[in-house]
């Protein structure tokens, strides 16, 4: 039962180390004024409803990588596991809005980011940051059914490449 549940736990680590692929350079310390630009840009747009959907994800794959690892872990294991997860990153959270806002700051200027707060402040800015998730998942989905149906030309077009050039009979 020890060697499981530390089978367990290596498993949870290597799942959340994996949500987050890539190892982070060290930051360029961001003035602060625009730091603190980017984090009203931030908050205004809604950043931190991302941060809690990146939770969200990453204690779906823990979980799912808990229940491959071992399905007949009880109940409480994963309940467990997805308390302390949630506890840790809720806790820890605010200790990304610097590296967010460094992230930002290689990308947009400080007029950038206050031209952004005026459009965010204005009634059409505050309304895109209410639609833009209902527009996101519809573009999500209008690319997928528009992937789906190509798929089949795509197979078409590649096997007739493949006997152009000898790799299929």
């Amino acid at each position: 039962c020890m060697t499981r549940t530390r089978r367990l736990l290596i498993l949870a680590l290597a799942c959340s180390t994996l949500a987050a692929p890539h190892r982070a350079a060290a930051q360029q310390p961001v003035d602060p004024a625009f730091e603190r630009d980017i984090q009203k840009l931030m908050e205004i747009t809604g950043a931190q409803r991302l941060g809690e959907q990146m939770i969200g994800l990453v204690m779906q794959q823990l979980t799912q990588s808990l229940k491959t690892a071992s399905p007949n872990a009880p109940p409480r294991m994963l309940e467990v596991a997805t308390e302390v997860t949630r506890a840790l990153f809720t806790k820890e959270f605010p200790a990304l809005l610097p590296r967010m806002a460094a992230s930002y700051a290689k990308v947009l200027t400080p007029d950038d980011v206050k031209q952004l707060i005026a459009f965010y402040e204005t009634p059409l800015g505050r309304r895109m940051v209410e639609v833009m998730p209902a527009l996101q998942d519809a573009g999500a989905r209008a690319g997928q059914e528009w992937a789906q149906q190509l798929v089949p030309r795509l197979q078409n077009e590649i096997m007739q490449r493949f006997k152009q050039e000898g790799l299929a009979p």
